[in-house]
């Protein structure tokens, strides 16, 4: 059976950038983990956002987690893609 770990503290925030972020809710929002939903990322223009995580070492995800905010502005299709060395 496979056990949940917290990669964040390997995750090269540095590294990290997103295109067509809001400047009022920038992907450095989704490394606070605050409850009251007030750290959320959105894009500025259009409905498509493109996320680049960058890692400190090669690592092996099996499962992502997303939350949401129940007002609705949720989205409702996500596509993953992944860069292999």
């Amino acid at each position: 059976m496979a056990t949940d770990n917290d990669i964040t503290g390997i995750i090269n925030k540095t590294g990290c950038y997103c295109l067509n972020e809001d400047a009022a809710a920038p992907h450095s929002n989704l490394f606070d983990f605050a409850t009251d939903g007030s750290r959320v990322l959105k894009s500025d223009a259009d409905e498509q956002l493109l996320l680049s995580l960058a890692f400190n070492q090669n690592v092996k995800l099996s499962s992502l987690q997303f939350s949401t905010n129940a007002d609705g502005t949720a989205p409702s299709i996500i596509k993953i893609y992944t860069n292999r060395p």
